[in-house]
């Protein structure tokens, strides 16, 4: 029980818990008041692909970074973030990406990249990139595409 300096130390109490005066509320409405980060993926959901909040970024990863499962991590870091986009080697020793998302998901991607194993990462260069629209985040075999 709960004791204030009043005449009637349980009356602070009951009002809480009085279902009379003030009942608890319903379980569906429970879910939303009182867990926020249970309902918070409905915000992140409700833009679409197309909206004009996704931004397309050209990625260009230099160190050590061929042959050592960089492109594979990096297409399941996308995965997690439902990043869409592409990532390739290049004939000069680096990785070009190319990834279309939220600007807020592009930097969490970005900043995931370095925690990829065996990679030595010694730069990214991170420039705008046209809009591009992507089904899925794919790994593409040799240099970029025409």
């Amino acid at each position: 029980m709960l004791y204030l300096n009043s005449p009637e130390p349980d009356r602070f109490f009951f009002a809480f818990c009085d279902p009379i005066k003030n009942p608890p509320p319903e379980r569906s409405e429970w879910k939303s008041r009182y867990n926020p980060v249970r309902n918070s993926h409905k915000r992140m959901t409700s833009h679409k692909r197309g909206d004009a909040l996704q931004k397309t970024v050209e990625i260009r990863i230099t160190g050590r970074v061929q042959k050592v499962g960089l492109r594979n991590c990096i297409r399941r870091i996308a995965a997690k973030l439902n990043v869409h986009g592409e990532v390739m080697n290049l004939p000069d020793g680096t990785v070009r990406a190319v990834a279309t998302a939220d600007p807020i998901i592009l930097e969490k991607f970005l900043s995931m990249i370095y925690g990829c194993p065996r990679a030595l990462i010694r730069d990214v260069e991170v420039q705008d990139h046209e809009p591009t629209t992507f089904d899925d985040f794919i790994i593409r075999r040799g240099g970029p595409s025409p």
